[in-house]
């Protein structure tokens, strides 16, 4: 067995987001993980990650970190979970900057706990494709979720809460080292890491950074599936 541990963000990085795999890479990475470590890292919780991914994939994988590392899963069981809850006066603070984005558009469930995490929208989690897809690019042209992010960070990081940006139009806010930095621990052995938010403020970048140091580790960049395709095959195969 191949022994370098490949580590795989989910939305953006094996999907589109909030979406199923395409079949054609689907049926490929099925073969190709076979005989290999690999894992999951996402922000999500298991029953999206399990939709997205398929029962298969799932189930083979040595285990599925959700949300951020805080519930861990493995063949279908959740082994690990956090009972973390974000306090009212960030929520408050969050509420603020929800009213006074001029982004035109509310769909509610602005915010969603999850094990050890919550999760933050503007546009809120009932949006449709094409409500996300339009957030997505409006936050493209202002930057809106790492202005936020920057600001919150300021607010909270000295009480030891963070915010990155993550998916297509969220937010995770999540205590200091209970980011993906966390899933670095629970993996002995050289990492190579795909992920498409390593930036500053970007949920992957924690697990980028843990493992910058690490002996035959690398943290790969991509936009998309596609790119995760076109790279597995071009240089992992």
């Amino acid at each position: 067995m191949d022994n370098i541990n490949y580590v795989f963000d989910v939305d953006g990085t094996m999907t589109p987001s909030r979406e199923g795999m395409d079949l054609d890479f689907e049926h490929y990475f099925e073969n190709w993980m076979k005989g290999k470590k690999v894992y999951f890292a996402t922000g999500s919780d298991y029953p999206k990650t399990y939709e997205q991914l398929g029962p298969w994939i799932c189930g083979e994988a040595w285990k599925v970190f959700c949300c951020c590392g805080n519930s861990i899963w493995s063949m279908g069981e959740e082994i690990h979970t956090d009972d973390w809850v974000l306090d009212t006066g960030a929520k408050d603070f969050l509420t603020l900057r929800l009213n006074a984005s001029p982004f035109h558009l509310r769909t509610g469930q602005h915010f969603e706990d999850r094990p050890g995490m919550c999760n933050f929208s503007v546009v809120g989690r009932g949006a449709s494709k094409e409500e996300r897809k339009e957030y997505y690019n409006y936050d493209l042209k202002n930057q809106e979720r790492y202005n936020i992010a920057r600001e919150f960070n300021n607010a909270y990081g000295n009480i030891g809460i963070r915010a990155q940006v993550a998916g297509e139009t969220g937010l995770d806010i999540i205590p200091k080292g209970k980011d993906k930095s966390q899933i670095a621990n629970m993996i002995e052995g050289p990492i190579i890491f795909f992920g498409d938010k390593m930036g500053v403020e970007g949920n992957d970048r924690p697990l980028a950074d843990a493992i910058k140091d690490r002996e035959g580790s690398a943290s790969i960049t991509v936009n998309s599936w596609r790119d995760t395709y076109d790279n597995l095959r071009t240089h992992y195969d």
